[in-house]
């Protein structure tokens, strides 16, 4: 069970799954994890534990954090850009938090493990004479992806397959409480998460 400052968060309607890229990392004070015994609190999500993001709230000020990653490996890198804004009152505080993050892709090709993906259906393709078992490649298969051993034309996937999308996140989120006596507390939550995920793949020279 996937909680945020206690309450639930929405679920995927087809896997049920939380996406938990719907709070900006920034706006993230500290994460409560309850392994088990919570479901007598929670109900029968709680059977496997309970995790509780909790945000900032009595933060006044501004402030900015930029993180860049860099594989040594080619793609992948990352840069994540957050800006946290608050104020603090006796009665209001208010918190606004803005994300951006820009993933590079992994193409398959790039590594080792990934980039070699052979398949016997190969584009030309193979063929054989009506009555024989012998397969001919296509004169116009790269003799690279011709199999000694069959003859037939192979077909590397990795060349043209992507482990990591290329994404670009721009995230919102403003929390707001406000004391209007002992008795009476409101509080109020506007997220906004616009993504853009890209499976493109470049062909190899």
């Amino acid at each position: 069970l996937v909680l945020l400052n206690g309450q639930r968060m929405p679920t995927d309607a087809v896997t049920g799954a939380v996406d938990l890229n719907m709070v900006p990392l920034a706006a993230v004070e500290r994460i409560e994890v309850l392994k088990d015994g919570a479901s007598a609190i929670y109900g029968s999500d709680a059977l496997g534990g309970v995790v509780n993001i909790i945000t900032r709230k009595d933060f006044q000020g501004t402030e900015v954090d930029v993180r860049q990653s860099v594989p040594q490996h080619k793609g992948g890198a990352r840069t994540d850009l957050g800006l946290v804004n608050g104020i603090s009152g006796e009665k209001l505080n208010a918190v606004t938090t803005l994300s951006f993050r820009n993933n590079w892709a992994v193409n398959s090709r790039d590594r080792d493990w990934t980039a070699v993906v052979m398949s016997p259906t190969g584009a030309p393709g193979s063929y054989r004479d009506a009555g024989t078992t012998t397969w001919h490649a296509d004169p116009n298969c790269p003799s690279g992806l011709i199999d000694p051993d069959t003859g037939r034309c192979n077909f590397n996937a990795g060349d043209y397959s992507t482990e990591l999308p290329n994404l670009r996140q721009f995230g919102l989120m403003t929390d707001v409480n406000y004391e209007a006596s002992s008795e009476l507390k409101l509080f109020g939550r506007l997220g906004l998460v616009q993504r853009h995920v890209t499976w493109a793949y470049a062909p190899s020279p």
